[in-house]
């Protein structure tokens, strides 16, 4: 019978970064049969955000444009009550209606992972193979000092021109132009910019399997977005579906000046909701590789970094939000420079989960072994176990 996982690593040798590179794949037209690529307003296609270079503008509003008719034609032929699609476009049009100053000439940009094979796990091979791993998870785990301040409100405020953390799907915007009104969609809905990238197509996750380590992170920062209006919380969920058109017109609410965002467009895997896989070594490595990836990206796009966050994958997506707080701090810690804005914590749990955070920290401190794999196997033990403090 073979070791369980989290035992096994220990018989493992030294591991070398594998040589595939997983490219993101940044869509280039609206995702509509029959529309030509979208052109910037140089005339060439965005460049892939994972390509290195630096920041691509995103061409705007073109694709939002054609999403918002694609919305209004589905609408004509919508007879239900809810009457999703015109509310929608409703919406997006009111948004895209409010951009300041007028003229307006957007300076949007989109970049992404430089080297996404950084992030990858090579699950084809088996755990001993080299390559399985990201090679940084050989190496010492970086340890640096992290601030975070606890936001007890659920709802970003928007407040300077920081970074905010969308709670995204693989494919950017989600449900967007669809039947979603949670997170991501509200923020999109009121960021004309951030819906105009999701009708390009860009996407934060590589093609993969569900569940942990079924795919590799390519999270997106959208620099110099605007916010526009501000949806009234009556509207999130599904309080949208039973007003009417009236209704939720009135709950628009026009963002006067509007308020500037750098989006950081992060997902992490959905789970089955199960305490085992909550706390699984898979879920771990999976969670810290992804912020880690996503905070990265996120320091070289934006200097002074502070990152506004929150319990993201902990709804429908069934992760846990002790070990969320958990992987985020270390995943902070290991890039460095961070500031921490987490929404949605209180004093008492933020106490709590860094007490989790500082026993990992120094069972890691007081072993022979210090690269990030072996932090990761005692940040497993550590919030796997009935007590980890």
């Amino acid at each position: 019978m073979k070791p369980p996982r989290s035992r096994r690593r220990f018989l493992r040798p030294a591991l070398a970064l594998g040589s595939g590179i997983a490219v993101l794949a940044a869509v280039t037209c609206c995702g509509q049969a029959g529309h030509d690529p979208v052109a910037s307003p140089t005339g060439s296609a965005p460049a892939d955000p994972s390509s290195g270079t630096s920041a691509a503008i995103i061409p705007f509003p073109r694709p939002l444009t054609e999403e918002i008719k694609k919305i209004e034609e589905e609408s004509k032929a919508d007879k239900s009550t809810e009457q999703r699609h015109a509310k929608k476009a409703l919406i997006l049009k009111t948004a895209l209606g409010d951009v300041l100053p007028q003229p307006f000439t957007s300076e949007a940009a989109v970049s992404g992972v430089p080297h996404p094979a950084d992030y990858r796990f090579d699950t084809s091979k088996k755990l001993a193979d080299p390559g399985y791993f990201p090679e940084y998870f050989h190496h010492p785990f970086n340890n640096n000092p992290v601030t975070v301040w606890a936001e007890p409100q659920g709802l970003y405020d928007y407040r300077g021109d920081e970074v905010w953390v969308d709670f995204a799907n693989a494919k950017l915007g989600g449900g967007v132009f669809g039947n979603g009104m949670v997170q991501e969609e509200t923020m999109a809905l009121s960021m004309p910019q951030l819906a105009d990238a999701a009708a390009i197509g860009y996407v934060t996750r590589t093609n993969g399997k569900p569940g942990p380590l079924g795919s590799n992170p390519t999270p997106l920062v959208l620099t110099r977005v605007h916010r526009t209006i501000a949806l009234d919380p009556r509207l999130y969920g599904d309080g949208w579906e039973h007003m009417t058109l009236g209704d939720v017109k009135h709950y628009i609410h026009a963002q006067r000046p509007n308020q500037r965002a750098n989006i950081l467009a992060v997902a992490v895997e959905k789970l089955n909701g199960s305490t085992t896989q909550q706390t699984a070594l898979d879920t771990i490595d999976d969670l810290f590789n992804t912020f880690v990836a996503a905070y990265t990206v996120a320091a070289e796009a934006t200097p002074k970094l502070t990152i506004n966050t929150g319990p993201i994958g902990t709804g429908d997506f069934r992760n846990d939000r002790r070990v969320i707080y958990v992987m985020q701090h270390l995943a902070a810690q290991q890039v460095g420079g961070i500031t921490m804005r987490y929404w949605s914590l209180s004093d008492t749990d933020k106490t709590q989960w860094d007490k989790a955070v500082n026993k990992i920290v120094s069972d890691w401190t007081n072993d022979k072994d210090r690269n990030v794999k072996r932090l990761l196997l005692l940040a497993h033990d550590c919030l796997s176990a009935p007590q980890c403090a």
